[in-house]
Parts: structure tokens; C-alpha cells; sequence
């Protein structure tokens, strides 16, 4: 999946509605038999246009700021669902519980990914890889991690 940590995503799947998402990670999955590369998005929803910036404002589920992440609160989603990408940049984003976003989030917000200027002017290529190694039994809640 050719997408940067918190790039706004469109999220369709076949004929509902498009949902926003902002791009979280992406793993590979068996479904259906067949190995299948599976992204999570934290959800966004759209609200009016920012006053001072005039962007559109995009609504973060939250709590007291901080985002909710959780298996209900995750948009789950294959690459044939994007229907369409656009840059965090161009975008305001608030908390939907009318908490200030935390600093941190805030700043992530504002900044693109760190390695995305270095692969623009090299062309270098970047892959992320996320390995789990697991001893003594298939799954974490029976192996242990080392």
C-alpha cells in the first residue's frame, strides 16, 4: 500500500457512502484464503469550514483530547476501498468532544511524515515492516514475546 502515516484518506466500499480516514498502518492478512494487504484508519468526520484558515475542519473521535484507537473506533479497510487521498496539510482538525487535541497529536498534525522529504528528493525507496516473534505457541496470548 503506497500511503504516508497521516495521509486523509476516502475510504469506500462498493456502493456506501465514502468515509474519511486518516491513515494509521498496514499489514498482511489471510482472508478468504487468499493473503490480502489490510490498513487501519482512525475515523474522521467532516464538520464546516475552519474560520480562521478556511480549510475544511475534520472531527477526530476523541477523549479529552487524546484519540480514541480501539477495535470499534479503527476503520479497517483493503487498498481496493481507497477511493481517494488528499495531504493532513490541507486540513483543520478538532477533537469531537470540544477538548483542546493534546500537544503531541496536535503536533503530528502539523508536520509531515520525517522521511517523506528525503524519499521526494532521492527517490529512494521506503518500506516499513513490522515483525512479531513468538515462542512456545502460535498466538501471543499462549507464546511469549522475545
Amino acid at each position: 500500500m503506497n500511503a504516508w502515516l497521516g495521509v486523509i484518506l476516502e475510504i469506500s466500499r462498493g456502493n456506501s457512502l465514502i468515509q474519511l480516514g486518516m491513515f494509521w498502518d498496514c499489514e498482511a492478512q489471510i482472508l478468504e484464503g487468499v493473503e490480502k494487504r489490510v490498513a487501519r484508519a482512525i475515523p474522521l468526520s467532516s464538520s464546516d469550514y475552519s474560520q480562521t484558515r478556511g480549510w475544511p475542519t475534520l472531527q477526530v473521535r476523541s477523549a479529552e483530547g487524546t484519540p480514541i484507537l480501539d477495535e470499534e473506533s479503527v476503520l479497517f479497510f483493503t487498498e481496493a476501498d481507497i477511493a481517494g487521498h488528499s495531504d493532513k496539510a490541507n486540513f483543520a482538525f478538532t477533537s469531537d468532544d470540544g477538548s483542546p487535541l493534546d500537544p503531541s497529536f496536535q503536533e503530528f498534525l502539523g508536520q509531515p511524515h520525517p522521511s517523506r522529504q528525503y524519499v521526494k528528493t532521492t527517490g529512494a525507496e521506503l518500506v516499513q515492516m513490522n515483525i512479531s516473534i513468538w515462542n512456545g505457541a502460535v498466538g501471543s496470548k499462549e507464546g511469549q514475546e522475545f
